[in-house]
């Protein structure tokens, strides 16, 4: 999930600058991009579909994008853990 807004063309450039293959990154059962998540209730749904998918390995970039949405200050480490584990 790309809150950052860094762009697919960056994303997929450095995926592949790691070796993987254009075959894994046009593959939706193996890869999957989110770059429009901009409210909590699409997060959600975005997690809802990866709780389906159940991917090996799903990524947040950044984080720091994410707690705001939670309706949460991100004050205390105890905090920031609540709100990602919801």
């Amino acid at each position: 999930m790309d809150l950052d807004h860094n762009g697919a063309a960056a994303i997929l450039a450095r995926f592949r600058s790691f070796g993987v293959s254009v075959a894994t990154l046009s593959d939706v059962r193996r890869f999957r991009l989110v770059d429009d998540a901009e409210d909590a209730d699409t997060i959600r749904a975005v997690v809802a579909d990866c709780v389906a998918w159940t991917p090996t390995l799903a990524v947040i970039d950044p984080q720091g994008e994410l707690l705001p949405l939670s309706a949460r200050p991100a004050t205390r480490p105890t905090t920031t853990l609540a709100s990602t584990a919801r």
